[in-house]
């Protein structure tokens, strides 16, 4: 892996497992970094280990230090959660339950010209996420994305008053969310 990689994915360990505010590991601790460093021995681990929380230290991502006991103490600073908040931004899907609830999720939005580039970022990115078009500024999809258009509007810096998402049963034209969605009717 790149350090890239490591970094990113340590930075949304560290967020996502609610250890925002700082983590302690133990001495010479390095299964933070998991299958990332596998293929090392333990001595070039531990040096990877300290070489990446050097790097993302002087980046500001983290802060970090040795306890006396030889715990590391990390804390994730202001711009480590930004940088974790756009991984997961940059990697998020809508995961496919296994069956499918017969609900329709619609965003529909009416942004001002003003933020023109968020309007058009959004679009994109509900293209990307797999949702149908049903209208210039309605798009659907057929699974549980509630949670991704929040953050969706958090990171665009889109007013939740611009933006509706609802859940409904019946819509016009579902023959042809059916057959986007590959669902049987």
């Amino acid at each position: 892996m790149q350090t890239t990689d490591i970094i990113n994915t340590l930075l949304k360990t560290l967020a996502v497992s609610g250890m925002v505010s700082s983590v302690v590991l133990a001495p010479n601790a390095v299964q933070v970094f998991g299958l990332m460093l596998k293929y090392v021995d333990k001595r070039q681990r531990n040096q990877e280990a300290r070489r990446v929380l050097d790097y993302m230290k002087r980046r500001e991502l983290i802060t970090w230090n040795e306890l006396p006991d030889g715990q590391i103490s990390i804390n994730l600073t202001k711009r480590g959660k930004n940088r974790a908040r756009k991984v997961d931004f940059d990697t998020m899907s809508i995961s496919k339950p296994r069956s499918w609830d017969g609900r329709w999720r619609l965003v529909m939005f009416d942004i001002p010209e003003d933020i023109r580039k968020a309007r058009s970022a959004l679009s994109v990115k509900l293209k990307l996420l797999g949702f149908y078009q049903l209208q210039k500024s309605a798009w659907a999809h057929a699974y549980p994305c509630e949670q991704e258009i929040e953050l969706i509007k958090r990171v665009f810096g889109i007013p939740t008053s611009c933006i509706i998402y609802a859940e409904i049963l019946k819509i016009d034209r579902s023959y042809e969310l059916y057959r986007h969605f590959k669902l049987q009717t």
